[in-house]
């Protein structure tokens, strides 16, 4: 999970850009004219409740397709306005929003969630299809891959302060700078193969109640433990076979030095990051057995 800064823009010039390749007859730019305001303040509102965690409390619309465009959700901004208005005039290629809002939200390699998957899709962190009035607000849309946007993510509506993701622009820093995902390792000296691993979360026991528990909904909910796991897989195989043959060679200190330290303090690799982990408890199960011969 990685902290991400808001993109730097206004909000009325991004609702400006968006109709801004519109024609003067067209009825969505005269809609979005006299809602600028109450999308303004629809923006505060997220703002502040993503500080205290409180997205929950967002309005939640049902709608069926049938009544898209007859459904007011924001001044005189129908669902099917605002679902027109990200679709076709802040996603699409060529389109003013385009270049200015989403190609530089986007500017991130890989997925703002799993930090595994390239970052191949826009997601909005309140899905716009319950959440239609955030639909083209860029402290709502997070970089995402495509296994993290289209299938774990895609159901997860926030339900109460804890059973909701992490939120990337505005949760606490304890998130980012406090390690709370950890691995178990059990290594076989004899029959390597026969080793494995387990990501786990265990927040630090400062935290509140609340903030335990979405962590925990966060890296199940989101399926962190396989994916985790399916990635760090070849390289744990790789890293104790390694480890064994050169503590053979090197003193302890050596191959600390040599091998581990380069990982684990590598800034690349965040506090929560599966490679920092896994190299972390390495080096702590290393210390702590007879792995060495």
């Amino acid at each position: 999970m990685k902290k991400l800064e808001v993109l730097d823009v206004d909000y009325n010039e991004v609702i400006e850009l968006c109709y801004q390749k519109m024609k003067d007859d067209n009825p969505l730019r005269d809609k979005c004219e006299q809602s600028k305001e109450l999308l303004n303040d629809l923006k505060k509102s997220y703002e502040n409740r993503a500080h205290l965690g409180d997205l929950h409390k967002c309005v939640l619309y049902e709608i069926k397709k049938e009544d898209e465009d007859e459904k007011i959700i924001v001044g005189q901004l129908s669902y099917s306005d605002l679902k027109k208005l990200y679709e076709q005039y802040l996603s699409k290629e060529g389109q003013p929003a385009r270049n200015e809002v989403y190609d530089k939200i986007m500017r991130v390699e890989t997925c703002v969630f799993c930090d595994i998957g390239l970052a191949k899709d826009l997601d909005h962190f309140l899905p716009k299809s319950k959440y239609p009035q955030f639909s083209i607000l860029p402290c709502n849309l997070v970089p995402s891959c495509v296994d993290c946007n289209r299938t774990e993510k895609r159901v997860i509506i926030p339900r109460d302060k804890s059973k909701q993701l992490i939120h990337p622009y505005f949760d606490k820093s304890i998130f980012f700078e406090e390690q709370w995902i950890r691995v178990s390792l059990s290594i076989d000296k004899v029959q390597l193969d026969n080793s494995f691993f387990d990501f786990y979360v265990e927040p630090p026991i400062s935290w509140n109640s609340y903030d335990k528990e979405k962590a925990k909904f966060h890296f199940i909910n989101l399926g962190l433990k396989e994916k985790l796991e399916a990635n760090a897989s070849n390289e744990f195989s790789s890293a104790i076979r390694q480890a064994v043959g050169l503590l053979d060679a090197l003193t302890l200190e050596k191959w600390n030095d040599l091998y581990i330290s380069p990982v684990i303090n590598n800034p690349e690799y965040y506090i929560n990051h599966w490679r920092r982990i896994l190299y972390s408890e390495l080096k702590h199960y290393v210390q702590n057995s007879n792995l060495t011969v």
